[in-house]
């Protein structure tokens, strides 16, 4: 099975390397040890189930900031995606209490 790892390796509470849900939804953790490096924002509940789901289960998956800001863009789209459908249906149902 896949292991999660933070700044190349994996994650374990005894490397002290260790993060979790609640943290991550509040924001402020740093993935790394790099110097400068920025905290991360808060990421959303929507973002981290994406952001496993599109990992396989028997990978080991590396936790990164590109790979959060994939799991945001993904967001983005799947909330656009949805948006212009319900939009699509308003118009519809306007046309046809319209006929």
């Amino acid at each position: 099975t896949g292991h999660l790892g933070i700044g190349g390796l994996k994650m374990s509470k005894s490397l002290k390397n260790f993060l979790t849900i609640r943290q991550m939804l509040q924001g402020g953790c740093r993935l790394g040890e790099a110097e400068g490096e920025e905290p991360l924002p808060p990421v959303s509940a929507r973002q981290l189930r994406l952001l496993f789901l599109m990992h396989r289960w028997d990978q080991d998956m590396s936790l990164t900031r590109a790979a959060i800001d994939a799991a945001a863009a993904r967001e983005r789209s799947l909330k656009d995606f949805f948006a212009t459908v319900q939009d699509l249906e308003r118009s519809e149902a306007s046309a046809g209490h319209q006929r």
